[in-house]
């Protein structure tokens, strides 16, 4: 969970002394730094998976 630790110290302490609701943190500030990290391995995981299904074909 690399992304979620790079997230800027000063943006987590804005949100909790603004006292910003978790659902709205999740969405905003936490969801998008998790993605950032986990979508590039799941294309190169998708993009593995069907070069071995094209090559089992041949």
């Amino acid at each position: 969970m690399e992304g979620v630790k790079n997230i800027n110290p000063q943006l987590k302490e804005m949100a909790y002394t603004l006292k910003i609701p978790i659902k709205f943190l999740l969405v905003d500030l936490y969801y998008p730094h998790l993605l950032s990290s986990l979508f590039p391995p799941i294309v190169s995981g998708l993009g593995l998976a069907w070069r071995v299904a094209v090559m089992s074909e041949l």
